[in-house]
């Protein structure tokens, strides 16, 4: 038991320590300098488009992945 509080004390630590450069980072104070926020660059929303995409593709069809673990890690018996 002491070595679980412990490490919930380190945690809670850690947080309070942590968070508030976080929240710095992402919420930054004031307003923004037109005044309205601005979509994400066109790169950005394809890169995105596609990783949700192939989260989705391999949810629905995990068996795509499952096939090519056998034959990926055969090579690394030798």
């Amino acid at each position: 038991w002491i070595l679980l509080l412990v490490l919930m004390i380190s945690s809670i630590l850690n947080i309070v320590y942590l968070l508030p450069i976080a929240i710095r980072a992402f919420f930054p104070g004031g307003p923004l300098p037109d005044g309205k926020r601005q979509e994400a660059p066109l790169p950005s929303l394809i890169a995105i488009g596609l990783t949700s995409a192939a989260c989705i593709a391999l949810f629905i069809w995990p068996q795509v992945i499952m096939d090519l673990i056998p034959a990926l890690t055969s090579g690394s018996k030798g």
